[in-house]
């Protein structure tokens, strides 16, 4: 899990606004795969988990760049994807996410937060519901539980459909410019090549982080 957040800076102060002014929410971060819109959610996420409902409310000690509680026992449950008051709903190797997976989330948010203020959900991605999962979450997309925030993650907005699009608090991710690409590899060490070699991966990528740690490999340049 990355611990730190690069580049869209310009999105920071917004989303920031809303968690501290809203009891729930759901966001829909869209942009192409790989370049932080998971990252982010997961900072949020883990550190909304270690806080105090009235320091969410006075816009007191809650980073959403970086984790600040690296240290807590909440940490290791979120990096474990253990913690009982976060869902991440993702497609477990399949192409779609199963409606019995969808099931097992509107079980968990029927229910009230057991260790920590707030319950968080991050679905990556979103695009991987079929019509009949979606159908199931419009109303806890709607109306979601009290101190619940819930993160959708996707790579093709256009394909939402407008019933979804039309609840959501929307953030659009742009690309990473050169500088941010590089900082992200390096500072997590995702890849260790040259450096010039490593721009033109970036380039062939569209400077994605997580595309070039995702395809690359050893024979990538080899004629």
């Amino acid at each position: 899990m990355l611990t730190e957040f690069v580049g869209n800076k310009n999105l920071l102060d917004s989303i920031k606004s809303i968690i501290s002014k809203h009891t729930s929410s759901v966001f829909l971060f869209y942009g192409h795969e790989g370049i932080g819109k998971k990252t982010l959610a997961s900072i949020i996420c883990n550190n909304l988990l270690n806080l105090k409902k009235n320091d969410l409310q006075k816009n007191q000690n809650f980073s959403i760049t970086e984790l600040t509680f690296k240290n807590s026992k909440n940490y290791n449950l979120f990096k474990n994807k253990s913690h009982p008051d976060l869902f991440f709903l993702e497609s477990e190797g399949k192409k779609t996410i199963t409606i019995d997976q969808v099931r097992r989330l509107k079980k968990f948010l029927s229910s009230t937060p057991s260790i920590s203020d707030y319950r968080v959900v991050i679905i990556d991605s979103i695009n991987q519901l079929n019509l009949n999962g979606l159908n199931m979450m419009l109303k806890s997309l709607e109306e979601p539980p009290l101190n619940t925030f819930i993160f959708l993650i996707s790579h093709n907005a256009s394909k939402i459909i407008d019933t979804v699009n039309s609840r959501l608090f929307k953030f659009y991710f742009k690309t990473l410019n050169k500088v941010d690409f590089l900082k992200v590899i390096y500072q997590n060490d995702l890849i260790n090549i040259p450096e010039q070699e490593l721009i033109n991966l970036g380039v062939f990528f569209n400077f994605s982080p997580g595309m070039c740690k995702k395809y690359f490999n050893e024979k990538f340049f080899s004629n």
